[in-house]
């Protein structure tokens, strides 16, 4: 198998440049879902990029259990120039379509916080092939004799995965959100808050009353949806080590 080649992460829409449009490419999958208001109910997705059409189709029949809608290309300048984020699923790519661009595909889904996870199958890997594209951010790294095995199993942890890393980013931006809403002197009182000083002497320092202190920090909590201090200040820390985000746009006073 080629090696992969030494390259820098590159943004997806690198992929874009000289695609031919891929007319005759099998594909398969499943007609929406539609719920009791006969809404459709978007299902997760499987996309699978091999450059055999005949070993991609197979592999796409075996999966017709999982309960997903599945799109078939046949490289990955082809997966990239169809795909959109935003819907639950996960990447399978042959190996061998990773040699041309190294493994940037992988590393740019990654980069671009698509939390797509990809899944690498391969017929004769070598040590050193599976360590790069693991180090690269692969989800799983499975050689296609073991797939009957793994295949099924490693994709339903990729989309249980993807569905906590979901929640998460959506928490973390209703926090940021939340620090939005401080008003600016708002802010100025939290941070005394948590730096550890108390009201009495935070009224002090900035010239209010102690009673007007307390009123901010009322609203604070109300704001942030904490309950007491110790939540207070375990989530603006949390938030802004996991974001980097220290001061968000106030609004208004």
């Amino acid at each position: 198998m080629e090696k992969f080649k030494e390259t820098k992460l590159v943004p997806l829409s690198a992929f874009k440049n000289d695609v031919k449009p891929v007319t005759d490419w099998p594909k398969c999958g499943s007609k929406p879902v539609l719920d009791e208001h006969d809404q459709i109910v978007e299902r997760n997705i499987v996309y699978i990029v091999d450059a055999d059409a005949r070993a991609s189709t197979e592999l796409s029949s075996a999966l017709s259990d999982l309960d997903c809608d599945i799109e078939q290309f046949s490289d990955c300048a082809s997966f990239v120039a169809y795909y959109r984020p935003g819907r639950f699923g996960c990447l399978i790519v042959d190996a061998l379509q990773l040699a041309d661009h190294g493994l940037d595909l992988i590393g740019s889904l990654k980069e671009d916080g698509q939390n797509l996870h990809t899944i690498v199958i391969s017929d004769d890997p070598s040590s050193a092939m599976i360590v790069q594209t693991m180090r690269a951010g692969a989800f799983d790294f499975i050689e296609k004799q073991h797939l009957d095995d793994r295949l099924a199993q490693s994709i339903r942890s990729a989309l249980i995965e993807q569905a906590r890393l979901s929640r998460v980013i959506d928490h973390r931006a209703k926090n940021v959100a939340r620090l939005a809403t401080l008003t600016p002197r708002e802010r100025e009182i939290m941070e005394h808050v948590l730096a550890g000083h108390p009201s009495k002497n935070i009224a002090y320092d900035i010239g209010i009353s102690q009673r007007t202190v307390e009123n901010h920090r009322a609203s604070i909590s109300r704001k942030l949806e904490t309950k007491n201090l110790s939540a207070l200040i375990h989530k603006v820390l949390s938030t802004r080590s996991e974001t980097g985000v220290q001061t968000p746009p106030a609004s208004n006073p």
